[in-house]
């Protein structure tokens, strides 16, 4: 993968930081969302896309929603999950107040007052 990229590119994806952003939203919004006319959802989309052409090389994968997920226990039984994460994205950035920075206009963020993020930070395994 990293053969293909820019050697700034290369910088990047070497030193810094990998975060794992989650969306969260009810259920209930996305069949609203479902619902949407053309026009909703075209503008609907062209508010992310603005949003991830602004984070620049900071936004390594945009990601996709994420629907139905079971929750497996250690038994081996899978039961629907009551978890609200709805999706997701992975940024890089020097630290988490500069994925803040670059979240805070998130389009999600605006979509409901129900909806919101979390973020992770990726740990590297040794030797990787």
């Amino acid at each position: 993968m990293c053969a293909n990229l820019a050697p700034h590119h290369l910088y990047f994806a070497r030193r810094m930081p990998k975060y794992m952003v989650l969306y969260h939203a009810p259920w209930h919004l996305s069949d609203e969302g479902a619902r949407a006319t053309p026009e909703e959802f075209e503008a609907g989309l062209n508010s992310w896309k603005e949003w991830a052409a602004s984070c620049g090389d900071h936004l390594v994968d945009l990601g996709s929603p994420l629907v139905h997920g079971p929750r497996l226990s250690a038994s081996g039984v899978a039961v629907p999950s009551g978890s609200l994460v709805s999706g997701y994205s992975i940024m890089q950035a020097s630290d988490m107040s500069q994925i803040f920075t670059l979240l805070r206009e998130h389009p999600f963020l605006r979509f409901n007052t129900a909806c919101y993020i979390e973020v992770f930070e990726m740990r590297r395994l040794p030797n990787r």
